[in-house]
């Protein structure tokens, strides 16, 4: 069989989830425990949101605005800097690719503490 991935990713570890609440619960003997990992919250969206999704759902046939020039414009008037000072990204992980990208070149060296963005 032809391998389709690298054969040194098969040493890398598995993804290993943190504990259930309904686990904590139990191993600590308490009534209720609120989950603050994963990127859960235990409040459901905030007020607004399942509007903004079901109209944005209405607009779901367009590309989005890959510039992200509304949002921009929008943080730049409240930072008080200019939208060309303003940027974005998919979460923090692409903020910092970004960043890296643009200030390092080839053979340069990145340090960063483990556990962070080592993606």
């Amino acid at each position: 069989m032809t391998r389709l991935t690298r054969a040194d990713l098969d040493a890398l570890p598995s993804y290993v989830p943190g504990r259930s609440v309904a686990e904590v619960v139990r191993e600590l003997g308490i009534a209720e425990a609120i989950k603050l990992a994963s990127n859960e919250v235990p409040f459901g969206p905030l007020p607004g949101v399942p509007e903004a999704i079901a109209e944005a759902v209405g607009q779901s046939h367009r590309y989005p605005d890959m510039g992200v020039v509304a949002l921009r414009d929008k943080l730049a008037g409240w930072l008080g800097v200019d939208a060309d000072r303003v940027v974005t990204g998919g979460g923090s992980v692409a903020l910092a690719e970004h960043l890296a990208k643009a200030t390092c070149l080839p053979g340069d060296e990145i340090v960063y503490s483990w556990r962070s963005f080592e993606a």
